[in-house]
Parts: structure tokens; sequence; C-alpha cells
């Protein structure tokens, strides 16, 4: 008896984790899966493999951190990609509309570990930051 609710203890808390706020569990999804307003991101390149979708900033990306091989911006704001937690370290930017499906051709193939709307009057420009362009067609 005690096992089991370990079990189901176990499960309850594994299952409100995954919930945070402006995150959706993870998925197996493709690249037309990944809705508007939200920023997608794949755990391998070419849009595949397991895959989250944001709305929120997130300065911990925490069992998602450092996983990410492709990304795609459906939201109408650029988000900075910081490779440390706590938004610091080496910084990239990615517009609205714009998708990567290799981060290794960016030099970001597993090293996204928090990330943020961009701030500011023009939300929708990445500025100083340097751009994750689209270089790929899908």
């Amino acid at each position: 008896m005690r096992r089991l609710a370990t079990v189901v203890s176990t499960v309850l808390v594994a299952s409100l984790i995954s919930t945070a706020p402006g995150l959706t569990p993870a998925a197996q999804a493709s690249y037309s899966e990944c809705k508007k307003g939200r920023l997608c991101a794949w755990h391998e390149g070419n849009y595949e493999g397991t895959y989250n979708r944001y709305t929120n900033d997130f300065n911990d990306l925490k069992s998602n951190s450092d996983e990410w091989d492709s990304i795609r911006n459906r939201s109408k704001v650029a988000w900075l990609l910081y490779v440390n937690k706590n938004y610091k370290g080496k910084v990239k930017c990615i517009s609205p509309g714009q998708h990567q499906s290799r981060l290794v051709n960016v030099g970001m193939r597993d090293k996204i570990s928090s990330i943020k709307k961009m701030p500011g009057r023009h939300p929708d420009r990445c500025g100083k930051y340097e751009k994750v362009d689209s270089t790929d067609l899908v």
C-alpha cells in the first residue's frame, strides 16, 4: 500500500511540474503544428522529436535547458535566447516569423537555458542583438 501511495504521489508531482504557467507539456510535433502566438523549440534538428511551446519568459528552462536543436517563432514579438539561466551569457535573438531547422548553424545547438520576450518600444525587432536567421525552407 505504501508503494502505491508513493507512485501516485510521484505521478501527481510530475504532472504539476510539467504544466507550469506559460509552458505546454512536451510532445512530438511537426513544424506546422507550432501555433500562432508561440515560440516552439524541438530537441532535434529539422523540427523533429520532443518539442515545447512557450508564451512566457523563462529564467530557467530546467529539464529543457541545453536541449534545443531547432526553433520557430510564431509570436508577434522577438525572443532573446540565452545560453545561461537567469538571462545571462551569450544571447541571440529570433524575430517574429523566423525559424532555424538546425541551431548548430548559428552556434546555439543544445545551448539555450533561458528565454525572454524582447523588451522595449519595438518588441518586434532584434535591435542590437545578433539574429537567428532562417536558413532553411519549409
